[in-house]
C-alpha cells in the first residue's frame, strides 16, 4: 500500500511539474504575442508581418525565431520595408532576444534607451534607415554584444565612450551617419574587434594611438572624416589588417 501511494504522489508530482511548465509556455507564448502586434500596430506600413496574427503561433511567425522553449531569440526582419518608431518594441516578453536584425528599413525617430534592455542581446543591427539622434549611452549595458551595427542613418553627436565596455564586441559599424567630435581613446579596450568602420561622418581631431591595439582588427575605415593627417606609428601593430581606408 505504501508502495502504491509513493507512486501516485510521484505521478501526481509529475502532472503538476507538466501542467505548470505548459501553463508557464501558454503564457509566455500570449505576452511575446501581445508585446509583438502592440508594435506592429504602431507601424505605418507592415505588410511584410502579414503571418503577425493569434491565428497561429509566435515562433511560426515572418522574421521570428525561438528555442526549444517557444521563447523568442530572434527578430530578423531585414529588408521588409517596415516603416514607424522603435518606441512600442521592448517588452519583457522578449527579453530572451539575442538577434534583433532590422536593417534596410523605413524606421525613424531616436532609438530608444529601453533598447538597452534586451540584455541578451548578440547581435544588434539598425543600419539602413531613418534614425537620428545620438547614439544612448546605454548599450554599454550589452554584456553579450558582439555585433553592433548603426550604419547608413542619421545619427548624430559623439560615439559614447561607454561604447568600450562591449568586451566581447566583434564587429562595430557607424559609418555614414552625422557623427562629431573625436574618436574615442577608450575604443582601444575592445581587444576582441576584429571590424571597425566610422566612414563618412564629422570626426575631427587626431587619429587615436589606441587603435593600435586592435590585435585581432581586419578591417578599419576611418576614411571621410575630418580626422588628423598625422598617421599613428601605433597602426603598424595591427598585423591582422586586410583592409584599411584613411583617406
Amino acid at each position: 500500500m505504501a508502495t502504491q501511494r509513493m507512486l501516485f504522489l510521484m505521478s501526481l508530482s509529475l502532472l503538476l511539474h507538466l501542467w505548470a511548465a505548459e501553463a508557464a509556455a501558454g503564457h509566455t507564448e500570449e505576452a511575446q504575442a501581445q508585446a509583438l502586434l502592440r508594435w506592429k500596430s504602431t507601424l505605418l506600413n507592415s505588410s511584410s508581418l502579414s503571418s503577425w496574427s493569434y491565428a497561429a503561433p509566435t515562433c511560426s511567425w515572418y522574421g521570428v525565431t525561438c528555442d526549444d522553449h517557444g521563447r523568442a531569440t530572434q527578430l530578423r526582419l531585414t529588408e521588409s520595408n517596415l516603416n514607424g518608431t522603435l518606441d512600442a518594441l521592448y517588452s519583457v516578453a522578449l527579453s530572451s532576444l539575442t538577434v534583433l536584425q532590422l536593417y534596410d528599413n523605413n524606421l525613424i525617430n531616436t532609438i530608444p534607451v529601453n533598447i538597452s534592455l534586451f540584455l541578451n542581446l548578440v547581435t544588434l543591427n539598425l543600419g539602413g534607415n531613418n534614425f537620428v539622434g545620438p547614439i544612448p549611452y546605454q548599450f554599454s549595458k550589452l554584456k553579450h554584444l558582439t555585433d553592433l551595427d548603426l550604419s547608413i542613418n542619421m545619427l548624430s553627436g559623439p560615439i559614447p565612450w561607454s561604447l568600450s565596455m562591449l568586451s566581447t564586441l566583434e564587429l562595430l559599424k557607424l559609418g555614414q551617419n552625422n557623427l562629431s567630435g573625436g574618436i574615442p581613446e577608450e575604443l582601444g579596450a575592445l581587444h576582441s574587434l576584429e571590424v571597425l568602420d566610422l566612414n563618412s561622418n564629422s570626426l575631427c581631431g587626431p587619429i587615436p594611438t589606441s587603435l593600435g591595439q586592435f590585435s585581432m582588427l581586419v578591417w578599419l575605415d576611418i576614411s571621410g572624416n575630418h580626422l588628423s593627417s598625422t598617421i599613428p606609428f601605433e597602426l603598424g601593430n595591427l598585423t591582422s589588417l586586410v583592409y584599411i581606408d584613411l583617406s
